[in-house]
Parts: structure tokens; C-alpha cells; sequence
């Protein structure tokens, strides 16, 4: 994770507490007690390190979000405001920011490899930009409504 920021020239403890990897489901940015926490599954290092990259970037911009809300209304305000209900899966503010994590995640990776790959890596990079398109594309209808 830490590698995947400093690709895409983030730094990842700006906005984020702890990295954890291990069984989980899917990968995922959560609060708990006050600490900012990115989750990543054991199954991520499976993908290719293009796949695992933009899964990186995609909660790395998940946490600079919450970032900017706390920014913006102050810590119990902007905590709350990122959690509340009308942000919950499934909902229109939802779907917006996956796109928008998405989207930037895409951008970060693109900015350090576009142009730079040839053969097999150029395939798996493909995979992943695809793969991020088909992403916002399955969140454009929940958003659109």
C-alpha cells in the first residue's frame, strides 16, 4: 500500500492511520476509534500489480475524501457528514464518489505507466484500466437513478 501511494506520489500517512491485510472480503476504508484504516484482502496479491495498484489508489482516494471533509466541517462534523445515511451503498452520493475514486484512481495510474509498457505488462495494464471503466460504468446507473 505504502509502495502504491509513493507511485502515485501520495503520502499515504497523510490520511491514512493503519494498513491492514488479511481475510477480508473486499478491500475497503473505514474510521474505527478515531483511526483512519485501509483494509486490502490477502487475495489482492493474486492480481496483477496493475489491478493492485489501482485498488491502492482507488481507497487511498477514499481517505482524501473523508480528508477534505474534516477539512471543511471541522472533525465530528465532517465524520459525520461522510458516514450519514444518504451516503450509504447504494445511494446517489455513493455511486458519485466510487466514480469519483475511480475515476482518480485510473488517473494516478495512468500517470505513471501510460506510455511506458509494451507486451504482457501492457496487456495487464489494459486489464486494469478496463476493469476501472466497467467500474464507473456499473455506478452510472445507480447514480443516474
Amino acid at each position: 500500500m505504502e509502495k502504491a501511494a509513493e507511485h502515485c506520489g501520495v503520502n499515504l500517512w497523510k490520511y491514512v492511520d493503519e494498513v491492514r491485510y488479511g481475510p477480508f472480503d473486499n478491500p475497503s476504508f473505514s474510521v474505527q476509534g478515531g483511526s483512519r484504516i485501509i483494509q486490502i484482502p490477502n487475495t489482492m496479491s493474486q492480481s496483477n500489480k496493475y489491478m493492485q495498484l489501482k485498488t491502492a489508489a482507488h481507497e487511498l482516494n477514499h481517505a482524501r475524501i473523508y480528508d477534505k471533509f474534516i477539512k471543511r466541517m471541522g472533525p465530528i462534523s465532517g465524520h459525520q457528514e461522510y458516514w450519514a445515511a444518504h451516503r450509504n451503498f447504494g445511494t446517489r452520493l455513493y455511486a458519485r464518489e466510487e466514480m469519483i475514486v475511480e475515476r482518480a484512481a485510473e488517473m494516478m495510474i495512468r500517470s505513471v505507466f501510460e506510455g511506458k509498457l509494451s507486451g504482457a505488462n501492457l496487456r495487464r495494464f489494459t486489464a486494469a484500466l478496463d476493469d476501472a471503466k466497467d467500474y464507473i460504468d456499473g455506478w452510472k446507473s445507480v447514480f443516474r437513478g
